[in-house]
């Protein structure tokens, strides 16, 4: 590991990053970098004596139940030839340092997004201890307008049947908003607190962090949350958080009729794409975005800090 130098990007001087970056986007051009760096975004590389070897994009976000926790992108080495041992050396440095950044940086937990159909990928990350914690579901604004009619519908009707019952989705924006959710909140999160939750979301507010929620008869039964996050070609892509719901007597309909909502509010305000997570062993929550038109694009893995 000595012979190999690990380092944060260092500025658009570095020709054989950028160089590096455009392999995986032909187009990507300088101003792209600049953007996102701005927003934050991270870009670290691996070199082995005066050559670049590696290079990944890092963006650090909030969460509900803490304030850090990292997500690796625009990962890759300088030979990606799949039957190459020493791509797969070069990998595993690389994924080794990236660990020991982040979660020394007190993030929480590291994770990354997995193409569904690369074999050799998932299987290195298995190598590499990375947890299979989720299966990653997405949409485009054109795929989501093909059935939000027909869920609309849908909705309307499970209404229809059910006359005592209001949904009313609305944008929560202050802390006495989200603490209102607390009880819901430790029922997903049982380390959550009103401090630490006050904490989280004082972090969270103003950083491209958005908190939604169904009132059902003046109450507060669900939460789902989206991070704005950083791409190096597309802006700011939405990815959709904790959709959580009790389960109550309504809770199907408290669902869809919350999902509908953000994912309306998502592409009405021009995001290209929205992806969302659906943890492997919950078989019912894949049904549920498989029926929405969700379209499997990756697998999700991630390393946590040690308690």
């Amino acid at each position: 590991m000595s012979e190999y130098k690990f380092t944060e990007f260092a500025g658009l001087k570095d020709n054989s990053t950028f160089a590096l970056l455009q392999e995986r986007h032909p187009d990507l051009s300088q101003a792209d970098i600049e953007w996102a760096l701005t927003h934050p975004y991270q870009i670290f590389t691996l070199w082995k004596a005066s050559q670049l070897v590696g290079v990944a994009g890092v963006h650090v976000y909030p969460h509900l139940s803490d304030t850090k926790r990292a997500w690796i992108h625009d990962w890759g080495t300088m030979d990606n030839s799949k039957d190459n041992p020493e791509s797969f050396g070069l990998k595993s440095v690389l994924i080794t340092n990236l660990r020991n950044q982040c979660l020394s940086a007190q993030c929480s937990e590291l994770a990354i997004h997995v193409p569904v159909d690369n074999a050799i990928e998932n299987q290195f990350f298995l190598q590499e201890a990375g947890q299979p914690f989720a299966l990653v579901y997405q949409w485009t604004s054109s795929s989501w307008l093909q059935i939000s009619e027909q869920q609309l519908a849908e909705q309307q009707i499970s209404e229809q049947t059910v006359p005592n019952t209001h949904f009313q989705c609305r944008e929560l924006k202050t802390l006495e908003d989200v603490a209102s959710g607390l009880p819901l909140l430790k029922h997903f999160h049982p380390m959550v607190t009103q401090a630490t939750l006050t904490d989280a979301i004082g972090h969270a507010i103003g950083k491209n962090y958005r908190v939604f929620g169904p009132w059902v008869n003046e109450q507060l039964c669900s939460i789902a949350t989206l991070i704005h996050y950083p791409h190096l070609k597309n802006g700011l892509c939405v990815w959709l958080q904790d959709g959580m719901t009790l389960p109550t007597k309504q809770y199907k309909e408290t669902a869809s009729s919350l999902f509908s909502y953000v994912m309306n509010a998502c592409f009405r305000s021009g995001s290209p794409t929205v992806t969302v997570h659906a943890k492997v062993s919950n078989k019912r929550i894949h049904r549920f975005y498989e029926a929405a038109g969700g379209q499997r694009i990756a697998n999700a893995y991630k390393w946590r800090t040690i308690p």
